[in-house]
């Protein structure tokens, strides 16, 4: 609803993969860019382009906590919901062939958030950001080993 004018508006959410492995989650529930807004660093403009994700950094990034906001307590995890939810769309994106659904045995190790921002906890809900989630797989019946893998999620609220 929006607040000045009484006005209900409805909102609509997809799924969609766009290419092989490459999923995007699109909501539009986003407010307008006003006319004029200048997109000011590279930074941004990377945030921006949707079509592509960025390169994974060549320092550990669950280890540099000057460039990453790093989560690793489970506590915090916990709170976070939407951070589980983001692993289990590319999980189930990444193999579309697999007979076993059961997403369970996913454990989140830890969490590496970078924003345009110093890392802070606001970084948790900052609208652009690049998320790497360590986790392992303990699905033999889907990977035929446990993996300790990272999905690399890309979120983008203009």
């Amino acid at each position: 609803m929006q607040p000045s004018s009484g006005r209900r508006f409805t909102f609509q959410t997809s799924v969609y993969e766009e290419a092989c492995g490459r999923l995007v989650l699109t909501s539009f529930i986003a407010e307008r860019r006003r006319p004029g807004t200048i997109i000011k660093t590279s930074l941004e403009r990377e945030f921006y382009r949707m079509a592509s994700l960025p390169e994974f950094p060549l320092e550990n990034p669950f280890e540099n906590r000057n460039r990453f906001y790093v989560v690793d307590d489970e506590s915090e995890l916990r709170a976070n919901d939407w951070i589980r939810l983001y692993l289990e769309l590319s999980v189930a994106i990444s193999d579309r062939t697999t007979t076993d659904h059961d997403l369970s045995g996913l454990r989140i190790v830890s969490v590496a958030i970078q924003t345009m921002e110093p890392p802070s906890e606001s970084s948790l809900t900052a609208k652009n950001a690049t998320v790497y989630i360590r986790y392992i797989d303990f699905c033999k019946a889907r990977c035929g080993q446990n993996l300790d893998r990272i999905a690399v999620v890309r979120r983008n609220l203009q």
